[in-house]
């Protein structure tokens, strides 16, 4: 359930975020540690849009979709003229937490994030293992470019891909609001 997926999608930036601050030959990837607030912060949200189809509310998951898509990009630019692709990241994190909070509060009242041990949940654990996987793999794969990227090119150029990235994320989200509706 959603505990689960809360505890698999919040591994990774865990993982990363200690990664930098306990090896000191990781500390110049700070980004890195941001942008997996960020991850975290995009599969809340991502949960809390999953959640609100689950209840057949798809108008309303397209809501939260478009203001998650507005929030990151003015919170994003905003940040990333004055701190740069770390502000980017960070204002790409807030937004996505903020929208998921308010989208839960809003949509799904009640629900709670529960990890339950019982047969039952290791039988559903044991079905929804290929989705948790596919959804860590698809995380990393959204933004490991962005790795290589600043790793091969350097800040500079990193900040650009990373504008040019937001532009393109904006598309795809009015896109996937559009085809709802179509």
């Amino acid at each position: 359930g959603l505990g689960w997926s809360l505890l698999g999608g919040g591994g990774i930036p865990i993982v990363f975020f200690l990664a930098v601050q306990f090896l000191p030959m990781l500390a110049k990837y700070l980004p890195i540690s941001v942008a997996g607030a960020a991850m975290l912060s995009i599969v809340a949200c991502n949960l809390v849009g999953t959640g609100i189809r689950g209840r057949s509310l798809n108008i309303e998951a397209g809501y939260v979709v478009l203001a998650r898509t507005i929030a990151a990009t003015v919170l994003g630019l905003g940040a990333a003229s004055h701190f740069g692709v770390t502000g980017a990241l960070v204002g790409e994190a807030i937004a996505s937490m903020i929208i998921a909070i308010l989208g839960l509060f809003r949509f799904i009242p009640g629900v709670k994030p529960v990890v339950r041990l019982d047969p039952e949940a290791s039988r559903l654990l044991k079905i929804g293992s290929p989705f948790l996987i596919r959804n860590v793999v698809l995380n990393l794969s959204q933004s490991i470019d962005s790795w290589f990227v600043q790793a091969k090119f350097g800040p500079t150029l990193f900040g650009q891909y990373s504008f040019a990235m937001i532009l393109f994320s904006v598309g795809l989200n009015l896109a996937a609001i559009v085809t709802q509706y179509a």
